[in-house]
């Protein structure tokens, strides 16, 4: 065994000890807070394509619009299952036929 292979195997269970063996309430708090994160950049990126297909007078900015409205519905209705309270459903509700409409107007639309 060569002094390469000694360390490789000295260092091994370092490396293996410094690495958690649970997956618990911190990495949800993380993972969490990383996925709103993501999401909140998607909705911007997507609020600029809109805008931008707007301006140039293409039709794609009904798809854009209807895919915020969406995400935006998603959001109430989950926050009206989380705090039960009705007037998350409604404006989940009403959102999410906003964005259904245009979503059906984008695509079945000439």
């Amino acid at each position: 065994m060569s002094a390469e292979d000694k360390k490789n195997v000295i260092e091994q269970p370092v490396k293996w000890a410094n690495r958690r063996p649970l997956y618990d309430e911190r990495d949800q708090e993380i993972e969490a807070c990383a996925n709103s994160k993501a999401l909140g950049f998607g909705a911007g990126c997507l609020e600029l394509f809109t805008v931008l297909c707007a301006v140039k007078g293409d039709p794609a900015w009904r798809g854009g619009l209807a895919l915020l409205l969406l995400g935006m519905s998603a959001s109430m209705l989950y926050r009206s299952s989380a705090y039960e309270e009705k007037h998350y459903l409604w404006g989940g509700l009403l959102l999410g036929a906003l964005g259904a409409t245009l979503l059906a107007w984008f695509t079945f639309g000439s």
